[in-house]
This record gives structure tokens, C-alpha cells and sequence, in this order.
């Protein structure tokens, strides 16, 4: 059994003790308030014995996430932070001024050789006024920073300046309703007074003549205009109006005066509340029109009391909640009702160094976001995020610290009548967990024990009637638990040597992946090779529904994946490979629906994972290649993959809410689907899901409407009405632009004169034409699913979308001109953002694009052109003279050489073509018939047209080269038809040109001949499956794969089983057949993409691409069935033993070879007739 830790205290025993201990301290009084006391304290303490933990406040649905140095953060010391008007998270840390933002962390620091660069990186405030201006206080001056630039404005205190900061270490800052801007620091209080065009005047004040060293450490104004300070001495009240300055001090002798004197912090709420956080003296409140305060203070015997002494900070949040930061934790107070602040983590069963916890400590600043999240700064620990936005999902996971669940792989799931969750496991047993007592409790096989469970491997589980639990088994059968006795029964499989069952209305089969009760009470079992059971709990009589070859109304095959009762009556079942069987409670057959390619309305694929029928009627059917609906009326399926928005089409198991949505598991994520709407909303663990991989046997439903899915590392949990989508579009901005792949510099004579989010219009030199614009969405739940769109008007037709993993657009080589550059940004839940981000964008011209410039060479051209069009006239009229001459002594030669070829020509065996200026000039008739064309039909023609491929392009630049070649290519005939084509070319001179000569042969035969030497080199000649040559060189092809491209890929080697004793009692004739057959059964079950061969003699090798290691199992697992339960001719029955084994990282096939022969090998040794995986 594994350690449990209490995270939900508000229902603990111990809690609810110590709630009514001090309650009752607080109604009873005298004697009777004595006596209740200590009897009271009693139980709690005898209570608190039994339990491991307590804790008095109720925890906090809402999740929280964290910001540390491992995911961003400089440094995990935080001192202030807040966010801006624009929706920049700003942070101080140990190395001076984050500005945080999804996709992006930029620090401004201190640098000893830039006047504008930060002033320190001690940090104590942070602080914008109305106008947008970023102040941070520092303990060595005052800094602004200017948005435009990026750079800091600071102010220090003179000695000899009056005009200057009083002291230079800054412990307030604070803006009342005029604007004028208060500086505290440990030399007072000063005034900073706008003073136009972005400069400010220091104007030191004289409130404390008695205290010339006084520090203030906060400071706000009230709805009467009054001033409150807070101090090193105390609470100061300052009335500019009677100029009245009131001090409140801490009296020893006052029970309800000031707790302490040194005040840290100052809020003052929208009620008229003032909150004085204090040193050493806790948490003050003082009313408005009241001179008392009242008091909240750490008490080590009330959990619920401040959790430290030392305030931090104070915050009121949207809710109306106080927030109080101490160096021991969190507070809330409401109504004047304080509690501890605990939040609940999303992993339940967590490990001891998980970074969730139930309570924050030491913390240094508290903000809220625009959002409604509250963001926790603490000093080491980096940033903690309460945010209503994350999905509350529990997620309950192995745990190697022994913090978790014992086991990984969780496998059926159920809900007892008592609220009890039951889940089964791969190989360590069954859990049943209580949610109430948080308890889990672990059974598991014992040898000594005939009524314990009879295997760890438990594949199914579901409860039956009068509290009984039924369990299928990966081999153990069936197994009924008895919550009355705790014993378990054990229904087996069992049979004679000669493997006929002992009993005919018996147990087929041990290993039961799924189990399911209909209406009537009954139960149903699929086997996993035994084919489908109904069993009668009350007469304990099984009835098995096995698949007959020879009847095409038997259940269609014996390896199942699942069953589910219809409340028609039919009950419908999914096979592993061989699609749907249902069966007709009248007639007790089976109809069957299967997959067939070229048909839209069959099953989308045989291998079926979980068919389900909705509160409805409807069913849906999961399989490798999506979601099925069938409709009845039809009788077909429609089928929704991956273009529907699903984030896989391997899907696994379905379950429905209590509003009719469909919730289905895949492989890495669970998609909620509505059936009406076609909606689908895709969750992972970037929204809080904890498992890794999901299994599709491993998924419940509890009777308050939470869905249970389990996988590789436990379970996840959920309420889906508490699923809710994060409405807040988010604001985008434009974070960074890098041209060539360098930031752009800020500046005068710089690519930016201002920051790029400030931007909107840009104008950029010719050669700063590549560029690189980054942008962000401020949404910072679960801000690694972000959207983007993005389009560059001008370039981009469409809007381009992108995800966080590519919050950036990239342009190359612009041309000159006018762009307009657009941005949208969505949520984590898709919810886009109305808001678009434009950026006018200008690319100048070179000099020599320009406007003058053009027309200086147009006036140059113009000149030119004319020059040249009266020197071309007279060259016209002289070649014209020439050519009448030279036409007619052409003429008669080219009519005797026309003559000569003709003859020639059409007595050879090949298709003589004759090319000048790219046409056919002259061609033989055997060309003609090669073809299919009539001579005067190619005459004049381009030869592109007679060949099937680009050859004609090479073919042409080699001879106008004058290179004589031959080529292979594909020849295309007049009916369309393609056939291969040998070419010899060559340019031949003719008088004073050159004309091309190009023979071409038809070489179909030549080709079929030598593809059949290819295939012969690769095939057994006695199975026609791959040779070991080809296994070899398939072999290395997959190794190398998979070193490139990291994808897995499994062999399987199998050995058929005594076939020696098949040679010497059949004969070799029987033998060959044998191993024929089985090679056609293997090759007909496997994939286009599997390569099945034979190795040597009885055995054969089967490499299965992207496959992994338990997928390789499970096929073998059915290869192995299908071998032994098929009829050999001459040789009845024959059974086989596999070996199955994964490549590993950087192994040789050498050494793969050898680990899945010692796994078949293994295989004899256990008998034969099974697998081994290694």
C-alpha cells in the first residue's frame, strides 16, 4: 500500500476536532467553558493521533501554477512585481528588472558604463501611475524607464542639491488623485511633480520636523484626501487640508493601539479599510472614523492564525478577499474572518519533491492580474500563479518515492455503490481507493492463498450485485470478490492434455480485457483469443460465442477488444482486426460490420477500441482510424479524424457527462466532443492532465458525474462541469524585431527610433530587408497554448497560423515597397482576441530603383533605340539581297539529300527522327508505327510531345551542345499509352548549319527481363515472401531510420513448432506446404508496411516499421492464434513459438538478431505455442 498525504484537510477528522475546540473556547465561558476545554482538547489530540496530517482551512480549488528559474525566471528571489497597463508582468529579482511575458523573459540590469541603464539591481518597489510611466524604486536612487528608448531616467539624492531625492534608498512609491507622484525612502518623504514634456521636479517635504531621519516604508491616500504613511516610527495621518499631522504609536499599556511601530505596508480598500502590515507585530485594521485597531496575529495553536508576524504585503483582490504575504505563508481574510491559504494540488498523489504543495512560504509580494489571478512572489521559491483559469484536474500518479501509487499501469476502472473507486493494474493487482477516508487499499496474488486474487494482472473490473466486485484477469480468468468474507473466487479456464476443454459451458479462455453487466444482470466477458462469454452470476453457467470459419453468423472473431449491451437487446462487440459482430438476442447470430476501402459509409477501421451507446441511443464506435457513428436507419457510419479536430485517429475509449458530451481518450489526450454541435476541445498535460499515455481499457464513470481515465503513470480525475473554457481573450503585442537575425537597435540614427511595441509605423533601407517580428498574446494561463495569426499584406494571401512554440513571423528579401504587418493573438482555450496589431511597414528603395533614375536611363534608351533602329534597316535590305540567293541553291539540295535519307531510313529496325529548329523534319515509317501516328501528323511537330518525362530538355541541351548521347526514357504513344525508350542522339553538320539525328528503340522486354532477375534475387522461391538478402538489407534500411529519425521499429522471428516431426511423418511435400501456408497466413494479417520473409528453414523474420515493442507483443499474440487455430492440409494442426523484440538506441541488428532469437528460443522452452517479448 502506498503513503497517502491529506491534502484535503476541511474534511479531515482531526479538522473538524480542532474547528469545534476553538469555537466552543469562544461561546462557553465560566466552569462549563473549562471542563469543555479540556475534554474537547482531548479528542482532538486522541484524533490527531490517528492521522498523519492536519491542516484547519478548507484548500483552494482554484489551481496554481509556478514561474521558477527552471521555466524562465532569472533568479527564484523575488521582491515586487505588478502588471502593467499594457499586460507585462513586471518582476524584481535578485538581477535588477524582469519584464515577463509568454514566449519571453528580458532583464534590465545594471550597467557601470550606460548613464541609462538601471540605477541598481536592489530592487524594493515597483510602481506606474496613470500615465503609464514605470517607476522602481531602488536602493540606490530612483529610476524611470522610458517605454520609447527601453532606457532608465534616474534620480539620486546631492547633498548639495535641494532639488534633489532626499535619500537614495527608495522604500515607496505612490501617486495620489492629482498626479503628484510620492517618493518614501529612509530620508523621508518627497514629492515628484510632473513638469511637462516627460520631466519631473523633486520637491522635498518638511512633515517630520522631529524625526529628520524618519523612513517611509508606504504610503496611500483615503477617499478624504488624507495621507497615510507608514513608518519606522510608527503610523503617520496627514490631512493637507487642516495640515494636520496625526501619529499612532504602539502603547504597551493599549490593548487595541497599533501593534507595532515598524510598519511595512499599507492597503486601504474601496470600503474605507485601512491594512497596516507591521514588522514584528502581525496585521493591523483600522476602520474608517475609528482611532482602534484590531488586531490579527500569528498564534502557533490556530492554524488558521496569521502564519507570521513579519507582513510583506497586503492586496485586495477583485472578490472582495484580503491577501495578506508573510514570511510563514498566506492569509485570507473575508468579512473579518481570517484563514490559512491552501491551495489543492492537481496531483493528488504527488512525489516528495513535486513542485505542488498545499502551502506557500515566505512571501515577499502579492498582485493581481486583470484577469482575476493572483500572483505570489517568495524569496526562493520564484513565482506562484493562482489562476481561475486552470483546469482543476486530480491526477493521481505512481510515485518512486513511495509519495504515489505503487503501481504505473492502470487498467480497468469502476465506482462501487459506497463511493469506493476500484482500478485494476498491469502487474501489481487491484486498488480500491476511498475518497472520503483517503485511503487505498492494494490486493494482490498470494501462492499460500487459493482465495486471494489469482493473478496481479487485472485488466477489467466492475461491480455486481449486493456490493460484489468482478474482476477479469490477463490470465487469471475471472475472478468475484466478496467485500463480506474479502475472499476472492476464482472462475479458470482449464483442459485436458489434449487441450479440449474440461468443460463445455466452462470458462474459455483466461485473459478477460473487458467485462460489462447488461440490464438483466448478466455478465458479459470478451477474450482476448477465447471470443465472447455471457456469464450467469446466480446458476454460475458460462455460455461462449466462438468464431466458425465455416459460419459466416458466428462471431467474427476470437480476439476482442470490448462488448457492450445495447438496451435494444443486441449486444455489440469489437474485434481485434476483424471490425463489429452483433448479436441478435432472437436468433443468437451474428451480423458483422467491417471496413472497405472505397466505401465512405463502412467502418473506418477493423481494429476497434471501445463501442459505446450515448444516453440517446447513439452509438460510437472508436478504432485506429477515428470515431465512428452509426446510423441505424442507413445502416452506415460516418467517421471524424484528425480534419475534424481531433488530435489523433487512434482513439481509445469513450465516456459521456451529464450533459450529453462525449469525453474520449487517445494516446497523449482526452477531446471533449459535442455530438450536436461537432465541437471538439482538445486537454493535455499543458492543461493540468497528469497521466502520460492513456489506455483504453482504463476508464470510468462515478455516480456524481466525475470521468476516471487512466494510463501508463495512474489516473486523472475530473468534475467536467468544472471544466470551464478561459474566456479572456488576450491583448497581442509586438515584443521584438531582429533584422538578419540581430535585435534592432533603438535610436536616432537605428533601424527603430522607438521600441517595437510601442511601433506602428516603420521605415527600413533596402538592404534591411529580412526581418523578424515577435509578438506575444498576454495570456498567462497556460500560456504554451497560445495562438497566433499572422499576415504580412502584400506577401501573405492568407492569415498564417502559428502556436508559442513560433511566436514570431519571418520575412526574406522584401522588395521595395509599402506592407502592412497584422497579428491576433487566442487563448489557451482558442477564444480569439478581437484586437489586431498593425505595423505600417516601409521598405525604401535602392538608388537605382528610383523614380529619376528611371527616367535618366528611359531618356538613354530612347537615344539608343533609335541609333540602332536606322543601323538595322540598312543590315535588313543587305541580308535580304543575300538570302533570295542562297534560298534557291538550298532548295535543290536539300530535295536530292531528302531523297537519300528516305531510303535509308526506312530500311532499318529502329525510328529515325529528323529534328532542325526543334521540329520534326523528316521521320521514318518505323517511327510511325512505334508511335501510332501518321507521318504527316508528326511533321513539323515538337518531339516533346512523344516522350513521357523531362528527358527531352537533357536529350536537347546535349545535342545543341554537340555531344552525342543515348538516354533512357518513357515514350508516349498517339492513345496515351507509355512505354520505355532507348535514344541515341547526335548533331550532324549539313552545309553550313547543323541538323539532329535521333534514333529511338522500344525496350519493353528488355526491361520486363531484368525487373524479374531484381524480384528473383529478393524472393524465397518456395513461400514468394522476402529471402534473407532482403530481410538483411530491410534490415539496416530501419536501423539507420531509426537513428536518424528516432522512430521505433520491432522483428519478430517465428519457428514453427516440431516441424521436423512434420517432414519425417508427412513427408517434404506436406512440409513445403506447410510452410507455405503459413507464410500466406503471416503476410495476410500483416500491414502494406511490414516486410514478413523467411530466415532459414521452419523460421521466418517479420520487420514491422514503426511499431512498439507491447504493439509487436500483441501481434504476435494474434499471428500465434491464427497459426494454431488454422487447418495445414496433410498436416492437421501446427502451432508456432515467436520471439519479439524493439530496437534499442544505437544497437547493431547483429545484436537485435540475437535478443529476439533468444526470446523465440525462450519460447520453446516454455513450451512452445507462445511469445516472448524482450
Amino acid at each position: 500500500m502506498c503513503r497517502w498525504a491529506v491534502n484535503h484537510p476541511e474534511k479531515s477528522v482531526a479538522g473538524i476536532a480542532i474547528k469545534g475546540f476553538y469555537m466552543c473556547q469562544k461561546y462557553l465561558s465560566g466552569w462549563l467553558q473549562t471542563i469543555t476545554q479540556y475534554a474537547l482538547f482531548l479528542v482532538a489530540l486522541l484524533m490527531l493521533s490517528a492521522l498523519s496530517d492536519t491542516a484547519a482551512a478548507p484548500s483552494d480549488e482554484i489551481r496554481i501554477s509556478q514561474l521558477t528559474a527552471t521555466n524562465g525566471l532569472p533568479s527564484n528571489v523575488v521582491h515586487d512585481g505588478l502588471q502593467d497597463s499594457r499586460g507585462f508582468i513586471w518582476i524584481s529579482g535578485a538581477s535588477g528588472l524582469i519584464r515577463y511575458s509568454p514566449h519571453e523573459i528580458r532583464v534590465f540590469s545594471r550597467d557601470p558604463d550606460d548613464k541609462h541603464s538601471l540605477i541598481s539591481n536592489s530592487i524594493n518597489v515597483i510602481f506606474e501611475d496613470s500615465q503609464g510611466n514605470l517607476w522602481v524604486g531602488t536602493k540606490s536612487g530612483l529610476a524611470r524607464f522610458d517605454r520609447d528608448s527601453e532606457t532608465f531616467e534616474n534620480f539620486t539624492h546631492h547633498p548639495a542639491q535641494p532639488a534633489s531625492l532626499s535619500d537614495n534608498h527608495i522604500r515607496a512609491v505612490y501617486e495620489d488623485h492629482s498626479g503628484v507622484i510620492w517618493i518614501g525612502s529612509e530620508g523621508g518623504l518627497d514629492r515628484l511633480v510632473p513638469a511637462g514634456n516627460k520631466t519631473w521636479r523633486i520637491e522635498r517635504t518638511d512633515y517630520f520636523p522631529a524625526r529628520p531621519q524618519i523612513t517611509i516604508n508606504a504610503i496611500v491616500q483615503d477617499r478624504t484626501m488624507r495621507y497615510w504613511l507608514g513608518t519606522d516610527h510608527g503610523l503617520y495621518c496627514w490631512n493637507p487640508k487642516t495640515e494636520q499631522l496625526r501619529h499612532f504609536m504602539h502603547e504597551p499599556d493599549e490593548a487595541d493601539s497599533l501593534s507595532d511601530n515598524y510598519v511595512q505596508v499599507l492597503e486601504y480598500t474601496a470600503s474605507g479599510q485601512l491594512w497596516i502590515g507591521t514588522l514584528n507585530g502581525g496585521l493591523n485594521l483600522l476602520e474608517e472614523g475609528k482611532e482602534t485597531f484590531v488586531h490579527f496575529r500569528h498564534d502557533p495553536g490556530d492554524p488558521d492564525s496569521l502564519r507570521s508576524n513579519d507582513v510583506r504585503d497586503i492586496t485586495g483582490d477583485k472578490q472582495g478577499w484580503i491577501w495578506v504575504a508573510t514570511t510563514g505563508g498566506v492569509n485570507r481574510i473575508h468579512d473579518g474572518q481570517i484563514t490559512r491559504y491552501l491551495f489543492r494540488p492537481g496531483q493528488i498523489f504527488h512525489g516528495a519533491h513535486d513542485i505542488h504543495s498545499t502551502e506557500i512560504a515566505f512571501v515577499t509580494s502579492l498582485w493581481q492580474d486583470s484577469h482575476g489571478r493572483i500572483w505570489f512572489g517568495t524569496l526562493g521559491a520564484g513565482i506562484y500563479i493562482r489562476d481561475p483559469n486552470l483546469k482543476l484536474f486530480d491526477n493521481y500518479l505512481y510515485g518512486h518515492d513511495g509519495y504515489g501509487l505503487s503501481a504505473r499501469h492502470i487498467r480497468g476502472m469502476a465506482e462501487d455503490a459506497s463511493g469506493h473507486i476500484w482500478f485494476g493494474t498491469h502487474a501489481d493487482g487491484l486498488y480500491q481507493f476511498d475518497p472520503m477516508m483517503e485511503k487505498l487499499t492494494v490486493y494482490q496474488s498470494v501462492d499460500s492463498r487459493d482465495d486471494s486474487l489469482s493473478t496481479n494482472r487485472v485488466a477489467a473490473v466492475i461491480e455486481g450485485d449486493q456490493g460484489v466486485m468482478w474482476i477479469g484477469t490477463g490470465g487469471g480468468g475471472l475472478n468475484k470478490y466478496d467485500p463480506k468474507t474479502r475472499r476472492f473466487k476464482h472462475y479458470v479456464y482449464s483442459a485436458d492434455e489434449s487441450g479440449k476443454p474440461d468443460a463445455a459451458d466452462g470458462l474459455p479462455h483466461n485473459f478477460i480485457p473487458w467485462l460489462v453487466k447488461d440490464d438483466e444482470g448478466l455478465l458479459w466477458l470478451a477474450h482476448f483469443g477465447g471470443g465472447l462469454t455471457r456469464f450467469d452470476p446466480q446458476t454460475e453457467k458460462f455460455t461462449n460465442y466462438r468464431h466458425d470459419p465455416n459460419d459466416r453468423k458466428s462471431i467474427g472473431f476470437d480476439i476482442l477488444t470490448s462488448v457492450t449491451p445495447l438496451h435494444n437487446g443486441e449486444i455489440w462487440v469489437g474485434t481485434y482486426g476483424k471490425g463489429i459482430s452483433v448479436l441478435d438476442p432472437q436468433t443468437k447470430q451474428f451480423r458483422h460490420y467491417r471496413h472497405h476501402p472505397g466505401e465512405p459509409g463502412s467502418l473506418s477501421d477493423d481494429t476497434v477500441r471501445h463501442i459505446f451507446e450515448d444516453s440517446r441511443g447513439r452509438i460510437w464506435v472508436t478504432t485506429n482510424l477515428g470515431l465512428n457513428q452509426y446510423f441505424p436507419d442507413q445502416d452506415i457510419f460516418r467517421t471524424y479524424t484528425t480534419k475534424n479536430g481531433f488530435p489523433d485517429n487512434n482513439l481509445l475509449a469513450v465516456v459521456e457527462d451529464n450533459q450529453g458530451l462525449l469525453w474520449i481518450s487517445s494516446p497523449k489526450a482526452l477531446t471533449r466532443f459535442n455530438p450536436d454541435t461537432e465541437a471538439v476541445r482538445v486537454y493535455s498535460q499543458a492543461d493540468g492532465l497528469g497521466v502520460n499515455s492513456f489506455f483504453f481499457y482504463a476508464f470510468g464513470r462515478t455516480r456524481d458525474g466525475r470521468l476516471m481515465f487512466g494510463g501508463d503513470n495512474g489516473f486523472s480525475m475530473f468534475d467536467p462541469m468544472q471544466i470551464k473554457d478561459n474566456l479572456n481573450p488576450p491583448d497581442v503585442v509586438l515584443t521584438r524585431l531582429e533584422i538578419f537575425h540581430r535585435p534592432a537597435e533603438i535610436g536616432p540614427d537605428k533601424p527603430l527610433t522607438r521600441s517595437i511595441t510601442e511601433t506602428r509605423s516603420l521605415v527600413l533601407p533596402h538592404d534591411q530587408n529580412s526581418l523578424s517580428i515577435h509578438f506575444a498574446g498576454l495570456n498567462y494561463t497556460v500560456p504554451s497554448k497560445n495562438l497566433y495569426l499572422h499576415k504580412l499584406e502584400g506577401v501573405d494571401k492568407h492569415w498564417v497560423k502559428t502556436g508559442s512554440d513560433r511566436p514570431f513571423a519571418v520575412y526574406n528579401n522584401l522588395a521595395p515597397g509599402q506592407y502592412t504587418f497584422l497579428v491576433r493573438a487566442a487563448n489557451n482555450d482558442g477564444i480569439w482576441s478581437n484586437q489586431v496589431v498593425r505595423l505600417q511597414l516601409k521598405i525604401m528603395p535602392p538608388w537605382w530603383q528610383t523614380w529619376w533614375f528611371g527616367l535618366l536611363l528611359l531618356m538613354m534608351a530612347v537615344f539608343l533605340l533609335r541609333t540602332i533602329v536606322l543601323w538595322r534597316i540598312r543590315l535588313i535590305a543587305q541580308q535580304n539581297r543575300y538570302l533570295e540567293s542562297q534560298v534557291k541553291f538550298r532548295t535543290e539540295a536539300l530535295e536530292v539529300s531528302e531523297a537519300r535519307f528516305r531510303g535509308l531510313s526506312e530500311a532499318t529496325f529502329e525510328g529515325i527522327f529528323i529534328h532542325e529548329q526543334l521540329k520534326i523534319l523528316e521521320v521514318n515509317q518505323y517511327a510511325c508505327d512505334l508511335f501510332g501516328y501518321e507521318r504527316e501528323e508528326l511533321l513539323g511537330q515538337s518531339s516533346r510531345m512523344l516522350l513521357a518525362d523531362e528527358t527531352f530538355e537533357t536529350v536537347r541541351n546535349n545535342v545543341l551542345q554537340g555531344v552525342e548521347c543515348s538516354y533512357e526514357a518513357l515514350g508516349r504513344r498517339k492513345d496515351g499509352s507509355v512505354f520505355p525508350l532507348e535514344i541515341h542522339a547526335k548533331q550532324i553538320p549539313f552545309r553550313n548549319d547543323f541538323v539532329r539525328v535521333a534514333a529511338v528503340r522500344d525496350i519493353t522486354e528488355r526491361k520486363r527481363f531484368e525487373a524479374e532477375l531484381i524480384r528473383l534475387t529478393l524472393t524465397d522461391q518456395l513461400t514468394g515472401i522476402a529471402n534473407r538478402k532482403h530481410l538483411d538489407t530491410q534490415m539496416q534500411q530501419e536501423i539507420e531510420r531509426a537513428r536518424r529519425h528516432r522512430v521505433p521499429f520491432v522483428i519478430i522471428f517465428v519457428d514453427i513448432d516440431s516441424f521436423k516431426r512434420v517432414n519425417d511423418v508427412h513427408g517434404h511435400l506436406v512440409g513445403d506446404a506447410v510452410l507455405q501456408e503459413v507464410a500466406l497466413r503471416l503476410k495476410q494479417r500483416l500491414r502494406s508496411t511490414d516486410l514478413p520473409g523467411r530466415w532459414g528453414g521452419e523460421e521466418f523474420m517479420i520487420i514491422c516499421p514503426e511499431t512498439q515493442a507491447e504493439a509487436g507483443r500483441e501481434l504476435a499474440e494474434e499471428l500465434r492464434a491464427i497459426v494454431s487455430q488454422s487447418e495445414f492440409p496433410g498436416a492437421g494442426r501446427v502451432t508456432a513459438s515467436f520471439g519479439v523484440t524493439q530496437y534499442q538506441p544505437d544497437e547493431s541488428g547483429d545484436a537485435m538478431i540475437q535478443r529476439a532469437d533468444d526470446a523465440l528460443y525462450h519460447s520453446k522452452k516454455l513450451g512452445r505455442n507462445c511469445v516472448t517479448l524482450r
